[in-house]
């Protein structure tokens, strides 16, 4: 795992700030009228972590906690940024990441279950598996490939601050791309993950900044497959204007 000095504070993003959209995201919306490909902001991870596995991205995160707690100014930060994360709670979670989380819970918890009574035992569990999957769906709804640096790199995820605040769309008005091109091989280095945010259309004041949570391709797919992928990948049943439209009978 590894905690920015960005988490401190988002950064500054000409013609974007914050709205009360609802649902994964909270919402940026215009705060000007807005031609197609302005720059808005560029953005670095406050958090990467392996993504290979749901005990790995716990593990990162129980780290990160017990680094906030030693003092740890960056990590501190970087959880802050994290507790803002939201997801979509209408749907509900994979019940592989409950089993999952189940099972975590359960090699901690060993050495209370001769302690606690059944009942005691059982309420303790089902509260620690509710913290579990609610921080592995913070990473699910929110995770970006990691995509420069270290090694590993298609194994790793990054969370943003301000990106994360942007709502799903599969018609998007914004695009990210790296902020650079890869740079030493095999080494993390400062800069890694940055990510340029610009818009791909014209967009009104007032109107919402959104972006593409699934694959590039994801645009040109039809509704079913679309909705398919984001709620297999990210966790959410799409409810875009876009998908609510084409899904229509």
């Amino acid at each position: 795992p590894w905690a920015s000095a960005n988490a401190a504070a988002p950064p500054s993003a000409g013609g974007a700030g914050a709205g009360a959209q609802g649902g994964c995201g909270r919402g940026l919306v215009a705060t000007a009228a807005l031609r197609r490909g302005a720059e808005l902001f560029t953005e670095y991870p406050f958090f990467v972590v392996d993504r290979r596995s749901h005990r790995s991205r716990w593990a990162a995160y129980v780290q990160l906690r017990a680094s906030a707690k030693r003092g740890d100014g960056d990590a501190a930060a970087a959880l802050a940024a994290f507790d803002e994360l939201r997801y979509d709670v209408a749907t509900a979670p994979k019940e592989a990441m409950v089993e999952a989380a189940g099972a975590m819970v359960d090699g901690a918890l060993e050495q209370l279950r001769s302690l606690l009574g059944a009942d005691a035992f059982a309420a303790r569990r089902e509260a620690e598996v509710k913290t579990v999957v609610d921080v592995l769906r913070k990473f699910e709804g929110n995770q970006f490939q990691f995509e420069h640096g270290g090694p590993g790199v298609g194994a790793a995820c990054a969370l943003y601050r301000r990106v994360a605040r942007a709502n799903h769309s599969c018609a998007p008005s914004l695009v990210l791309a790296p902020a650079r091109l890869p740079q030493r091989p095999g080494e993390r280095v400062a800069g890694d993950g940055g990510v340029a945010v610009r818009t791909c259309c014209d967009v009104a004041a007032g109107e919402p900044l959104t972006i593409c949570y699934g694959a590039k391709e994801l645009v040109g797919w039809d509704v079913a497959k679309r909705r398919a992928y984001l709620e297999q990948h990210n966790g959410f049943f799409c409810r875009c204007v876009r998908c609510e439209l084409e899904g229509a009978p």
